[in-house]
């Protein structure tokens, strides 16, 4: 692409991401990283746009995944919980507790059921550890 070609591309980027439409935004999202300065822009709307879920999609635009714009979202696992991305995880003594943290939540899990117990929606950001006794 060449680089008036490209610079149209970025405006029009920028143009999509002042959308108030989210699904535009997510759309957005995905093609940044095909433009020298995409990664930059990504980073940035990651950081200020109003959206939790563009924010956290962002993320998964970077590692090659996109769960907001998956046309197949009902065909994967009802365990996979698309706004959160685990960042960090504890497991008890017993191994019979795991505790997760992620953006703004901790999720506790029973490990014999496999069922979620709780949620916990407390925290302000990131949780980037978690412990218990």
């Amino acid at each position: 692409m060449t680089e008036p070609s490209q610079q149209q591309a970025i405006q029009n980027l920028q143009r999509q991401f002042t959308s108030p439409d989210v699904q535009q935004r997510l759309a957005a999202l995905s093609d940044c990283l095909k433009f020298d300065q995409g990664l930059d822009l990504l980073a940035q709307q990651a950081l200020t746009d109003p959206s939790e879920s563009v924010k956290q999609s962002a993320y998964w635009v970077i590692y090659g995944d996109n769960p907001y714009l998956n046309e197949n979202i009902n065909q994967r696992s009802p365990n996979i919980i698309l706004q959160d991305t685990i960042s960090c995880v504890a497991i008890s003594s017993e191994h019979k507790i795991i505790i997760g943290g992620g953006w703004k939540t901790i999720r506790i899990w029973n490990l014999e059921t496999r069922k979620l117990i709780n949620i916990l929606d407390a925290h302000s950001h990131w949780v980037l550890s978690v412990a218990m006794s």
